[in-house]
């Protein structure tokens, strides 16, 4: 399973991250990034493999990564409304978008 965040101001579902700082390794950054939308206290991020995707007019490339170890319970930001643990057969189940043949990709590694 996976965690997902159901957006603060759309009806789309989320996962955790977001973009890394000026002077912050790509490690450190999606643990600050986890902490912050989370709460979850992170380690050991695994690169599972990069993608490009278009969002309206810009693409950017988006990294996705695996996350088997973490403490805490889960505390959202106020850019989630809720979150919700979903095995792979779900996916479908929730408006992901783009991401969601990213997340089934994932799923296989």
């Amino acid at each position: 399973k996976f965690l997902a965040l159901a957006d603060a101001f759309s009806d789309w579902m989320d996962l955790p991250g977001g973009h890394i700082k000026d002077g912050e390794t790509i490690s450190d950054g999606i643990i600050r990034e986890v902490k912050e939308e989370t709460g979850l206290t992170v380690s050991d991020p695994e690169e599972l493999f990069v993608r490009e995707i278009t969002l309206g007019k810009e693409t950017k490339p988006v990294m996705f990564f695996k996350i088997t170890k973490f403490i805490g319970n889960v505390v959202l930001s106020s850019e989630h409304r809720g979150y919700i643990w979903i095995a792979l057969h779900e996916v479908d189940n929730f408006n992901f978008g783009k991401f969601s043949k990213f997340i089934k990709s994932a799923f296989k590694l």
